[in-house]
């Protein structure tokens, strides 16, 4: 087994269709040399040794952990905390000044809360897409919806819905309608 420092290789960019543009962005990445190899002797007692390949670092020591990934990972509490708020809408930058409040000591950047986030809505669609999940939702609390897809393919191409009791005004109040529309706010 080799350990390495985790500033060793060199940053690879993600494949991608368009060049992605480098200016202005940095990477932890700088080629670091140090490297440990541990061997061992056998598999049934786990005994063995370690051979230090290269000692040496070719940067500077972090003085402090703040974006470390191991030092800044979310704890289960931490992890349960930005669930609760985000379940209140409360606004990341507030979920992290929560957390720090807490915990003096922590290190956790707004990236961190914002992936737990991410992770916990994509745990509630399942294996669902957005639009599914958002029809799913629309029917479970008795909206009114109307979609129309593309004849020759199955993407969707309008989508109308309208709460409940916004039926019943309309059907009260039949002169006064208000109406709300958005258009090419998303992917979809």
């Amino acid at each position: 087994m080799t350990m390495q420092c985790e500033r060793s290789g060199e940053y690879k960019p993600p494949k991608t269709r368009k060049k992605p543009k480098l200016e202005g962005t940095g990477s932890r990445k700088c080629n670091c040399p140090f490297r440990l190899k541990c061997f061992f002797e056998e598999k049934k007692t786990q005994e063995g040794w370690i051979a230090m390949l290269c000692g040496v670092h070719n940067h500077d020591l972090a003085s402090n952990l703040s974006g470390h990934l191991l030092a800044g990972r979310l704890k289960g509490e931490e992890k349960q905390r930005v669930i609760n708020m985000t379940k209140s809408l409360e606004k990341p930058r507030n979920i992290l000044t929560d957390l720090k409040e807490r915990n003096k000591e922590i290190v956790t950047l707004i990236k961190l809360v914002y992936n737990a986030r991410t992770k916990w809505h994509k745990g509630q669609r399942e294996d669902k897409t957005e639009l599914q999940y958002l029809i799913t939702r629309l029917e479970e609390n008795q909206y009114v919806y109307f979609t129309r897809a593309n004849s020759e393919e199955t993407t969707p191409e309008d989508l109308f819905f309208a709460h409940p009791k916004s039926i019943d005004m309309l059907n009260t109040f039949p002169t006064v309608l208000a109406m709300d529309s958005t258009y090419k706010t998303n992917t979809y």
